[in-house]
């Protein structure tokens, strides 16, 4: 299962498959409309099986509301648009004043797939998608719940590495853009590496929900705070790299241009490297731009008109990053 789910699919699509095959064959086997029953299914397979419990039992009161005013509508006035537009409105306005907004979809779905298909027997119908519909929420978050628990560590892992393999290319490229005087406008790499670094935020808030369902050890507990260190030190970085991003006009001279062009090489190459090594080369540039920054610092207590100078920016924020990865 684990072979086919790396090399094919995704463990959401594997879960949403079974899950479907599943409710069909129930409804096939009590010779019970399945339509309904499969929609549901799909759309309660969640990334989480909290989620997919919690939004279960939100969903379960959503889908008998389309389906009453469905029914009520279809009865008053028959198959015409208004029934479609009435009950589609209603149900919305219905789900949102009680707070059921995880079930407006499925709830709408039903009410206006309903209308086309029901031309008597309102009231068995109604009692008839409802059984339907619970059928394919309890078969999706039991599947959810019961086959291929999410694990997103490894992911979250190989994010990681990939961001911070990143960070290292985009330092390099910021750093040459300021040397040598080009403005820089958004650069898409660098918004690639803030929508990178909330998805796998989120993907270890989902971890961190799932384990209510799912027992874990103290080694996973540990994985995970440990995750949880390096990303915040990962997202600090991001944010400082931000702060440079629109730096120009920069007149620092020659030699100190060599220190933060050196020691940003060489934090960059560690930032490629996955286990982050430094060598007394590395360390050495890095005291030099230790020594450049407490230099500015000084000046500034005395030169406080020129403290948002671009050079003293640069150098803070070398030197703010620098820290931040070594920590």
């Amino acid at each position: 299962m684990k072979w086919i789910k790396g090399k094919f699919f995704g463990g959401r699509i594997i879960k949403t498959g079974i899950a479907v095959f599943i409710t069909a064959w129930i409804c096939h086997y009590f010779e019970l409309p399945s339509i309904f029953a499969v929609i549901t299914a799909i759309v309660t397979i969640e990334p989480t099986a909290t989620d997919s419990f919690r939004k279960g039992l939100i969903r379960f009161p959503a889908s008998a509301i389309g389906p009453a005013y469905s029914m009520t509508l279809t009865y008053l006035f028959g198959n015409v648009p208004i029934s479609y537009g009435i009950a589609a409105v209603l149900t919305i306005f219905t789900c949102q004043k009680l707070k059921l907004e995880e079930g407006t979809l499925v709830a709408t779905i039903t009410a206006v797939a309903m209308i086309p298909i029901t031309s008597s027997g309102y009231l068995a119908s109604f009692f008839l998608r409802l059984m339907t519909t619970t059928i394919g929420l309890i078969v999706s978050t039991a599947i959810n719940f019961l086959i291929l628990p999410p694990d997103y560590t490894p992911v979250i892992m190989k994010k990681m590495d990939q961001l911070y393999e990143k960070s290292g290319e985009y330092l390099d490229k910021r750093v040459a853009d300021m040397m040598n005087g080009r403005h820089s406008t958004v650069d898409p790499l660098f918004e690639q590496l803030t929508k990178d670094i909330e998805m796998t935020t989120k993907l270890l808030s989902y971890q961190k929900v799932d384990w209510k369902l799912h027992r874990h050890s103290k080694k996973e507990m540990k994985q995970y705070h440990y995750i949880q260190k390096r990303l915040l030190n990962l997202q600090q970085l991001i944010f400082h790299l931000g702060n440079i991003q629109f730096i120009h006009d920069i007149e620092c001279n020659k030699e100190n241009k060599e220190i933060i062009l050196i020691a940003s090489k060489y934090i960059s190459n560690s930032l490629r490297d996955h286990c982050h090594a430094m060598d007394k080369a590395h360390i050495k540039s890095i005291d030099e731009l230790d020594q450049l920054f407490w230099h500015h610092l000084s000046n500034e207590c005395r030169d406080h008109h020129e403290q948002f100078h671009p050079d003293r920016i640069l150098i803070y924020e070398s030197f703010l990053f620098m820290t931040l990865f070594n920590s």
